[in-house]
């Protein structure tokens, strides 16, 4: 099997890791989304595996900072 690799800013990463979460947390995936849900949660562990603002008491400040960045680099 090969192989996919992506890159990623912090801010971006942080970003993505809420909104994936978020989406899991939500249990609106349907039964055809299963498969697509099991990827997303792969990448979710992975991410946070790389993070540790999440762990950090002002994690939310520091999400809210990263989409204010984001935004703005757009």
């Amino acid at each position: 099997m090969n192989a996919v690799q992506i890159s990623l800013t912090n801010d971006e990463a942080l970003i993505l890791f809420e909104w994936i979460s978020e989406f899991d947390a939500t249990g609106l995936a349907t039964d055809a989304d299963e498969v697509a849900k099991a990827i997303l949660s792969k990448i979710e562990g992975q991410i946070e595996s790389k993070l540790v603002e999440i762990l950090l008491p002002d994690y939310a400040d520091r999400l809210a900072a990263a989409r204010t960045r984001f935004l703005e680099g757009k």
